[in-house]
């Protein structure tokens, strides 16, 4: 955290001008927050397959509305990667996301009920 002196001039109205000082404050790069995008950068894709794997087959295997909340927040997590990576992605994997995103609700659907 850096403190920065900054030197504004201010003009009264005899047009003498005045200089005035104050401090503001400056973030540095450690300061700034991290996106959710920023840290899912960093994992590893192996980790991030074995989470989801082992997410998924805990919610195909748990009984009843247990099971359908873990797929549901398996659901969300790619809901929320499909968005954020929609502008970049090709047709093709627009469609696979959103088909594989609609087996998913069914399946959470239908373990629900």
């Amino acid at each position: 955290m850096g403190l920065r002196e900054e030197a504004v001039l201010i003009f009264r109205r005899h047009g003498e001008a005045v200089e005035h000082e104050h401090a503001t404050r400056v973030r540095s790069d450690e300061e700034r927050p991290v996106t959710p995008i920023q840290r899912l950068s960093k994992v590893s894709p192996t980790k991030a397959f074995i989470v989801a794997l082992v997410v998924m087959l805990a919610g195909l295997f748990l009984p009843g509305i247990v099971g359908a909340a873990l797929l549901a927040v398996l659901a969300v997590g790619l809901g929320a990667l499909t968005f954020t990576t929609w502008p970049v992605q090709n047709t093709s994997t627009r469609v696979l996301r959103l088909l594989i995103l609609a087996l998913l609700v069914a399946v959470i659907v239908a373990k629900a009920l």
